[in-house]
């Protein structure tokens, strides 16, 4: 339970712009984390933060830091462990991959995760979802290529529609 609240820290310092501290607090949680086999008293629902929260938490500081390259593998490892249970985060977090991974200049494999992750959203509503396709849709919106306009015509199809000055 340790390890939730202090990835929860992590996560908050890092949107803050205190990245020392969410160093510190990410440092934390994995020392809880590390420890958590050992943990008899955490209640059950705190059992889904594992790897994949950590993964998710170090890629947000490292993004936060203007790190994006740092961060790729941190969410790519965080979208494979994520079983078929948790569909609707797989989406989300796909997504949040594509946003990053176009922050980083890897347009073609952006637009790959973004398509991926619409075409796994299918029948799910999330804003959050959305508001992230979006993102990445008006990103590569300014790339004239091939693979960017069928990405954004895709998107359109998927109901996502690129608000010009909103790229990642």
């Amino acid at each position: 339970m340790r390890s939730v609240v202090a990835l929860r820290l992590a996560r908050a310092l890092s949107a803050s712009g205190d990245h020392a501290s969410a160093r510190r607090a990410l440092s934390l949680a994995l020392t809880w984390h590390d420890r958590s086999d050992k943990d008899t008293e955490a209640p059950r629902w705190t059992a889904f933060a594992g790897q994949v929260e950590v993964d998710y938490a170090t890629a947000a500081w490292h993004v936060e830091n203007g790190r994006p390259f740092h961060a790729i593998p941190f969410l790519r490892s965080a979208v494979s462990r994520l079983g078929p249970t948790y569909s609707r985060n797989a989406a989300l977090y796909r997504a949040r991959l594509a946003e990053v991974l176009m922050k980083a200049g890897a347009v073609e494999e952006a637009c790959a995760e973004a398509c991926a992750s619409a075409d796994a959203a299918q029948g799910m509503t999330s804003a959050r979802l959305v508001e992230r396709l979006r993102t990445v849709a008006a990103s590569a919106e300014l790339i004239d290529s091939a693979v960017t306009r069928d990405f954004v015509e895709h998107m359109r199809e998927f109901g996502v529609t690129a608000n010009k000055g909103e790229a990642a």
